[in-house]
């Protein structure tokens, strides 16, 4: 394996595809759908990056990165947020808690349907 990879989302088909995709590129891939068990993982299993979606049901992608950074036993692993941004204080947020970078995704909603 080339590394181990941490991924950190409350949507289970967005944990999926990232599994599928980074397994393909020969990553070992940890999932978590709670900051919390997020927590406990990347103390246990020491991975080498993780990627974390803005928010879980117990805690922000952005509070998860700082506690993460916080702790002398994970502040050294590189974090990568993701998620919808409504603006760039969610960027600046991000990396004033430790983050190595924000990768904002647009949110893409299926067409309405028109009568005709």
């Amino acid at each position: 394996m080339s590394g181990r990879i941490l991924i950190v989302d409350q949507v289970p088909v967005n944990r999926i595809i990232l599994k599928v995709k980074l397994s393909a590129a020969h990553y070992d891939v940890l999932m978590a759908s709670t900051a919390n068990d997020a927590l406990k993982l990347a103390r246990r299993e020491q991975p080498d990056l993780v990627i974390a979606g803005l928010g879980t049901e117990d805690l922000s992608g952005i509070e998860l990165c700082a506690r993460l950074k916080s702790r002398r036993i994970t502040s050294r692993i590189p974090v990568l947020l993701t998620g919808v941004a409504t603006g760039p204080q969610e960027r600046i947020d991000a990396l004033k808690a430790g983050a190595e970078a924000f990768v904002a995704h647009f949110e893409i909603t299926p067409p309405t349907k028109t009568s005709t």
